[in-house]
């Protein structure tokens, strides 16, 4: 024994805080989904909500901007999985903006980004 006491929750630094923002996109059925904090297990609910509002209407573009997102777990890769397969019966389409190296990575080993396409911009996102 250390005699250290064990580090508990409240020690430990806070987690990124998560937020989402939709806002419209340049021109009719364009959605900008923007997202900050870490994408987990905590946080999988609320970005499958917050898709799902965005994309209601058929023949939707919905931009994912990430830029913002340094961890994306397993959760949220399921999340856009399932997105895309909604997506697909509706004839709306998920365009992921940006996603820094950590999550690109992520994408890349699950082969999401191989599903669903990665612009660098939302601009270029939006215009595709």
């Amino acid at each position: 024994m250390s005699g250290e006491p064990p580090a508990d929750r409240a020690s430990l630094p806070d987690e990124a805080p998560f937020a989402i923002q939709l806002s419209p996109g340049a021109g009719p059925g364009r959605t900008v989904v923007t997202v900050t904090g870490d994408v987990d297990m905590h946080s999988q609910g609320d970005l499958r909500d917050a898709l799902t509002e965005a994309g209601a209407a058929p023949g939707t573009r919905v931009v994912l901007d990430l830029s913002g997102v340094e961890f994306m777990a397993s959760a949220g890769v399921h999340v856009l999985l399932d997105v895309v397969g909604q997506f697909e019966t509706t004839g709306s389409a998920l365009v992921l903006v940006g996603p820094r190296p950590m999550v690109a990575r992520v994408l890349s080993l699950t082969h999401a980004d191989q599903l669903i396409p990665v612009a660098a911009t939302v601009d270029e996102a939006l215009a595709g």
